[in-house]
């Protein structure tokens, strides 16, 4: 084996949506991976798929608890000593503090990813600023550190979080661009019903009440017109949105809530437009996805999401924390001839073909790799000993 080398993120989900590719990449090059995550009904996909350990990880999500946190601190601590990895992958905030602090003790290389500021961001608190300490504490013995958007990485190289010369931006985690290949769109019009796809966690900060209150307004005018949410209820997060008010909008007749969807490209394919009224993204994986299938979507103009759209030209965007501005570009949307609702979506494929390509990515990886191998003569003598 080239290197022993551990991937974490704060759910397997995560993993098997997001990193799969990546994951497999490593292992045709020979390296030993360690997956680091808690369990969930994605660990099983996992090891089946990829063949290698899974260690499951005791950690929940936005609510705090002190022991908790230090339990899931020390078993990461644990598993990299029992492990001894040469590379650490870190994904999403608590892997990247927590296995971070575990890496350094023991002097392992590092390459986090910043997937997005999260809540304690989007409202500053205490546990924004403890956080700032931990990555302060953590990101400057990192190799490489990726973001996804430029504003993130502007945002902590500010704020002194990490330095410019350790940052670089990748677009995302890529997409599939043969799974999520190029459909031919319905064209429907504003009398068979238009209909728009929203596919998240269901949280307040992805805009999820301001889609309702737009949804509500729309459809006085076009009553035909469907709204369908893809996601998970019930999230281990402060901002969940509870499963109770879901059902209320769904028995109103305002959206429908078709949960959590497995494969979710049939879905994209039967929609006409993907909405995302997100607060903040690190870079949004279902727009990625929406614009791959061919489909216009309807955002908000805040990182991660605004990214992904070219105003105009393969969707709209919209104010943020704001359904009057959300409800005006979803009629815009509908008034649009059903050729230039095609023609967005063509427009929107390209545009992922040319910059957010999962072979892309993987090959930011690669390459942060053999750079860390440059800088680290230790390191470099083990990647280069097969």
């Amino acid at each position: 084996m080239a290197l022993k080398i551990i991937v974490s993120a704060n759910t397997s989900w995560y993993l098997w949506n997001f990193r799969c590719a990546l994951i497999d990449e490593l292992i045709s090059r020979g390296h030993e991976v360690v997956l680091i995550a808690p369990r969930d009904r994605y660990t099983q996909r996992l090891q089946e798929r990829h063949g290698c350990q899974v260690m499951c990880l005791p950690m929940k999500g936005q609510r705090q608890n002190l022991a908790r946190e230090l339990h899931a601190l020390w078993v990461y601590c644990c598993r990299f000593y029992s492990i001894r990895p040469d590379l650490y992958l870190a994904f999403t905030v608590k892997p990247i503090l927590y296995g971070g602090l575990a890496a350094k003790l023991l002097g392992v290389v590092t390459i986090p990813t910043i997937t997005g500021l999260g809540t304690a961001f989007i409202r500053e608190s205490t546990t924004t600023r403890l956080i700032e300490f931990m990555y302060r504490k953590v990101l400057p013995d990192a190799s490489t550190i990726f973001f996804q958007n430029h504003t993130d990485k502007g945002l902590f190289i500010t704020r002194k979080l990490a330095n410019k010369n350790q940052s670089r931006v990748c677009p995302g985690s890529g997409v599939d661009l043969h799974r999520f290949s190029y459909t031919r769109p319905q064209l429907r019009d504003s009398e068979d019903g238009v209909k728009f796809l929203m596919v998240a966690r269901l949280l307040r900060d992805k805009g999820v009440t301001e889609l309702v209150q737009a949804a509500e307004q729309v459809r006085r005018r076009f009553p035909a017109t469907q709204f369908l949410l893809a996601g998970k209820a019930g999230a281990d997060n402060s901002t969940a949105i509870d499963s109770r008010v879901i059902a209320k909008w769904c028995e109103r007749g305002v959206i429908t809530h078709l949960g959590e969807i497995d494969d979710i490209v049939p879905v994209i394919a039967d929609v006409d437009c993907v909405v995302l009224p997100s607060y903040r993204e690190g870079l949004s994986r279902s727009l990625l996805e929406a614009a791959a299938v061919g489909r216009p979507i309807v955002t908000t103009n805040v990182p991660g999401c605004a990214d992904v759209v070219d105003n105009e030209v393969t969707g709209f965007l919209c104010e943020s924390r704001n359904a009057v501005s959300l409800e005006r570009q979803l009629l815009r949307f509908i008034s649009l001839s059903p050729e230039k609702r095609e023609a967005m979506g063509k427009a929107a494929r390209k545009k992922i073909e040319a910059q957010f390509s999962e072979a892309h990515v993987i090959r930011e990886y690669i390459g942060a790799i053999a750079d860390a191998a440059d800088s680290d003569r230790k390191f470099a003598m083990k990647l280069r000993s097969d």
